[in-house]
């Protein structure tokens, strides 16, 4: 009985550290570090760059928030995740031209 309630409890606590990590708000790009809310341009091998506004990190995956959407257009059907870790550049877009 004294064996089963051990068990029981380590599961409590590792389930509890689980929920309390949540996931993190920032991603590593190489040394750079991405924030929601960023603008980015990534640079993958035989493709034209990407810009983007991060919208939301997991992991290694980058969201970005729609452009120029219009406010009464229904929410985008489609997500597009863009893996960091495929990335062969990274700009920083500190201000639009």
């Amino acid at each position: 009985m004294r064996g089963m309630f051990a068990a029981l409890c380590v599961l409590v606590v590792a389930m509890m550290g689980y929920a309390v990590s949540g996931t993190s708000a920032q991603s590593v790009v190489g040394n750079i570090r991405i924030s929601p809310g960023d603008r980015v341009r990534l640079f993958y091998s035989g493709e034209s760059p990407t810009s983007c506004t991060v919208a939301e990190i997991r992991g290694d995956f980058v969201s970005c928030r729609p452009e120029n959407v219009d406010p009464f257009m229904r929410r985008p059907d489609r997500e597009r995740w863009y893996n960091t870790r495929m990335v062969t550049a990274f700009e920083r877009v500190l201000s639009e031209q």
